[in-house]
């Protein structure tokens, strides 16, 4: 599986000259969003697991993850 496959940019984590390379928080962001890309084809790689099986169960997991806050807060 390839980050391109998975939604990820060959290249991100460079830092964006386009904006002239002041803004840390948006290299941050992209840095962040390639490793988590990254990670994600690993784990297909080295797992019997289909990419649309993963993205259904991550969506049910943060489903119930923000009912449980709701309802915590909601107390």
């Amino acid at each position: 599986m390839s980050v391109e496959a998975l939604g990820g940019e060959a290249g991100v984590g460079s830092i964006d000259r386009s904006s002239g390379g002041n803004n840390p928080p948006l290299r941050t962001h992209k840095m962040a969003k390639q490793v988590k890309v990254n990670l994600a084809a690993e784990f297909l790689q080295q797992n019997v697991v289909k990419k649309e099986d993963l993205y259904r169960d991550i969506k049910k997991q943060i489903k119930q993850l923000k009912d449980c806050y709701e309802s915590t807060m909601m107390t």
